[in-house]
């Protein structure tokens, strides 16, 4: 009896033993993750400044080029101004021309791309400019060949769907020219909406175009729906003082 009580108490000794190990263990297991997932932490941290000093830097080195350019008039007058107007003819350059501005970027990129709309009254023009970043200097690029007819065209960027388009109106047709920016920096055109309506048999008849060719109204829409009716999504133009550009580039 006395042997049998023996062996249930080593028993019980080296259950408890092995308890207290695996307890032991499992505590070890628990700091170890503890301490990689602090790391984890740490390291997204990391990569989260680190990514946010290239945006700055980004940011700062095309904001002084901005700024150093944009105080200057012989500069600004040979890219930024209208110089020809709608009709061809040059632009009178002590006639008053106002400047509003746009700060886009495009998908993984931290350097700013500035859309620049120059507009003259007197010479019924306007025109929408891209300036972005090149070696030491800017690059300036004009969406369109020559300005056009301000009583007639509108400048808008869709800030979803990253693309510019320029709306076209007259008395019996609307058009929609949108465009997206390339990786290299130019405008390039993914749609050229056309919208016309004539009176036959004395009902207004409406007809559809999408890039030069006939379309049907549900794709006309379908296409205008997205780049061009959803207004929540549309970044509008800022005015552009060119006495305050240190404080709108920094």
């Amino acid at each position: 009896m006395k042997k049998k009580k023996l062996v249930i108490i080593i028993l019980l000794i080296v259950l408890i033993i092995i308890l207290l190990f695996f307890s032991i263990n499992k505590k070890d297991n628990k700091n170890q993750n503890s301490i990689k997932t602090n790391n984890i932490s740490n390291e997204t941290n990391t990569s989260v400044n680190n990514s946010s000093n290239k945006i700055s830097s980004g940011n700062k080195k095309v904001n002084e080029k901005l700024r150093k350019n944009f105080s200057d008039y012989d500069w600004l007058q040979n890219n930024i101004y209208i110089r020809k107007n709608c009709f061809g003819k040059d632009v009178n350059l002590e006639n008053q021309q106002v400047f509003k501005y746009m700060k886009v970027y495009k998908q993984n990129s931290d350097e700013p791309i500035i859309l620049i709309y120059a507009e003259c009254e007197k010479e019924s023009s306007n025109q929408l400019f891209m300036v972005t970043s090149q070696d030491e200097g800017l690059n300036v690029t004009s969406l369109t060949e020559t300005a056009t007819h301000l009583s007639h065209n509108v400048y808008k960027f869709n800030s979803e769907e990253k693309v510019v388009y320029q709306k076209i109106n007259y008395e019996n047709s609307e058009e929609y020219v949108i465009y997206k920016i390339t990786d290299d920096n130019k405008f390039e055109r993914l749609y050229y909406l056309k919208e016309t309506n004539s009176i036959v048999n004395s009902k207004i008849e409406h007809k559809y175009y999408c890039n030069n060719r006939d379309s049907s109204k549900e794709e006309f829409d379908k296409i205008k729906s997205i780049y061009v009716t959803q207004k929540s999504e549309l970044t509008n133009f800022k005015e552009l003082n060119l006495n305050e550009v240190n404080k709108i580039f920094l």
